[in-house]
């Protein structure tokens, strides 16, 4: 009897700390980006996200060029994305691994691998927006 009860309590308990893994990189986040082969080539970035909704936006007003992000795991101080650009493809690159680790709850670094070769493309620290 004891398993069976056991069963649904370790279940609700799995399904709300797996449901949480997305809350803190909730919001509007800002930066600005770095590249690896160039560091004085910069530019600004804005990351929201609704996980509610699925939604998480990616804007590169500077460069510009837009897209969103595909969730494709997270837990509580990381995450990973599949970024696919969706406006100015000829000034962003398309396709790539994005990380996002939690630093604390009013900061997130960014770091971006290119598709192909996985090899860590560029870098920011982003920070919450106030009112968030």
């Amino acid at each position: 009897m004891k398993r069976i009860l056991l069963f649904p309590v370790l279940f609700i308990f799995f399904s709300f700390v797996q449901g949480d893994s997305t809350s803190w990189f909730a919001g509007t986040w800002t930066g600005i980006g770095y590249q690896i082969r160039n560091p004085t080539t910069t530019w600004t970035m804005k990351f929201t996200a609704d996980p509610r909704t699925g939604t998480y936006d990616i804007d590169y007003p500077s460069v510009p060029c837009k897209g969103h992000w595909s969730l494709v795991k997270s837990d509580e101080h990381v995450a990973e994305f599949k970024e696919k650009i969706t406006e100015n493809l000829d000034s962003c690159v398309d396709k790539g691994r994005v990380v996002l680790t939690k630093i604390d709850e009013n900061f997130i670094t960014f770091s971006y691998f290119y598709d192909k070769t996985n090899v860590l493309g560029s870098y920011c620290t982003l920070e919450r927006s106030t009112g968030e």
